[in-house]
């Protein structure tokens, strides 16, 4: 239990300050030392307040990003280790939910890579558990009103037509 509230201390204080740019608002990111930033392609800064915690996610989410995966799949699969999951199968799984679900620009993809973290730490109770789905679903709601209260929206279209946003969990 004390690993998954530090997982959790982590992924939050860590999300808190993950920065998308959209392609119309594309600059150097609060903490990308000045460089210039593609016009062509959405940009992911993260930046991250250590809270006392390894940096290793964080790291791992923004060099996947910068490698080609949309943003669920560098956030999931940077958490490999955490949830069990191997990185294939964690591609895999969250590969649908980049660009708002698919291009579809609705729930933002980082979010979703997030909650699909908490599904796997927190979503093992069986049918019938009411308690244990309600405690779950009150996680997620949780964080989605906290990223929502933070950016604005948990909609990966208006989220984008801000610029440059901080996306804080």
């Amino acid at each position: 239990m004390k690993k998954i509230k530090k997982f959790i201390t982590l992924l939050m204080a860590g999300l808190m300050s993950c920065t998308v740019l959209g392609t119309t608002a594309c600059a150097g990111g609060p903490n990308s030392g000045g460089e210039a930033a593609d016009d062509k392609k959405t940009q992911l800064y993260v930046a991250y307040l250590n809270a006392g915690y390894s940096d290793r996610w964080l790291a791992a989410a923004k060099q996947r990003f910068e490698e080609g995966l949309n943003c669920a799949q560098a956030v999931f699969a940077a958490f490999s280790d955490v949830t069990g999951i191997d990185e294939d199968m964690a591609l895999r799984l969250s590969s649908s939910f980049g660009g708002g679900m698919g291009k579809l620009r609705l729930v933002c993809g980082a979010l979703s890579g997030a909650f699909m973290v908490l599904g796997v730490l927190y979503g093992d109770y069986q049918p019938g558990d009411n308690k244990g789905k309600a405690a779950h679903y009150e996680r997620v709601r949780e964080i989605g009103k906290e990223f929502e209260k933070r950016n604005g929206s948990m909609i990966c279209a208006e989220i984008l037509a801000q610029g440059a946003v901080e996306a804080k969990l």
